[in-house]
């Protein structure tokens, strides 16, 4: 075999809840949610950042705008959580082999390089939320054959103001 794959599905399936909101109060998107809501918000986005942190980058944006959305939390919220939870705990999803880590086995030939991959952005369509962007990176190692093993990764909100793409990145 040419690598190891890694996932965290036993997790997912056994573990990863969705927030408990009724066919009358899903429609109440604009509405604040209630303590026990915002509690149960908090749990859910907290077992999303897990598998975000351990084994789906995929996963960074959607855990790092809920955790922002918190204090004023809207109904509209916990449904645009609980849509990405069902996702990812949804084996039948054409994208799900492709989001297992896969780490190659690289080749000992002296050409290994450290590798960086950036991207950022928010404010593409609407410039008064640019000091809100979002942004992230891999780490990795390649060996020159086009393998990369993925070291490490973040995602997240920018922790300086930003105007543009770039300065986010």
């Amino acid at each position: 075999d040419g690598g190891e794959h890694f996932d965290q599905q036993a997790y997912i399936d056994h573990k990863l809840q969705n927030v408990e909101i009724g066919k009358l109060r899903s429609k109440q998107r604009e509405a604040l949610a209630t303590p026990d809501e915002v509690a149960q918000f908090r749990s859910a986005n907290g077992g999303f950042m897990w598998i975000a942190v351990g084994s789906r980058p995929d996963c960074s944006y959607e855990t790092s705008v809920a955790a922002s959305m918190v204090n004023e939390l809207r109904i509209k919220d916990i449904l645009r959580v609980n849509k990405a939870i069902r996702r990812v705990k949804n084996p039948q999803d054409p994208e799900y082999k492709r989001l297992r880590i896969f780490v190659p086995r690289l080749e000992n030939n002296g050409i290994w390089q450290v590798v960086g991959i950036v991207d950022a952005g928010e404010g593409e369509n609407d410039p008064g939320i640019w000091p809100h962007a979002r942004g992230g990176y891999f780490i990795g190692v390649s060996d020159g054959t086009n393998a990369f093993a993925l070291c490490t990764w973040r995602g997240g909100k920018c922790k300086r103001v930003t105007h543009n793409s770039l300065d986010a990145e």
